[in-house]
């Protein structure tokens, strides 16, 4: 069974606009640990949205090849900039904390590197599916 096949990007999140939800921004996502530094609460209006279960994963350099990212846990559902993207299983075949080590290995984190374009370096979404995972 191919990556993709087992999961989704950027699932629907439903957010209210105006509405207080958690609000996590790319400085609160560290490099060492699982959950965010600080979550913030605030009014929705646009960005990623995510919910507990979920992995983000900074989609901009240098972010990207420092490996930020982090679990969704105890956050409910919330949102981030459009400088994450968001990865859900699409089933119980795949268990969600294992998703994110698997998202933190050198070989995803590579192929995601490789899909990078543009001068600011934003990985463009859904082009690392052609990675032979």
């Amino acid at each position: 069974m191919k990556f993709l096949e087992c999961i989704t990007l950027n699932p629907k999140v439903s957010l209210e606009k105006g509405k207080i939800y958690s609000f996590i921004e790319m400085g609160n996502v560290s490099t060492n640990y699982r959950n965010p530094i600080a979550i913030e609460e605030k009014p929705f209006d646009s960005g990623i949205k995510f919910q507990d279960g979920d992995t983000v994963v900074a989609r901009i350099t240098p972010c990207l090849q420092n490996g930020k990212r982090f679990y969704c846990k105890d956050i409910g559902i919330g949102f981030g900039s459009t400088e994450f993207l968001v990865f859900r299983p699409k089933n119980e075949s795949v268990d969600n904390l294992y998703l994110y080590y698997f998202m933190k290995t050198d070989f995803i984190n590579q192929c995601m590197i490789n899909s990078m374009t543009g001068a600011t370096g934003v990985e463009k979404r859904n082009t690392w599916r052609y990675c032979n995972i």
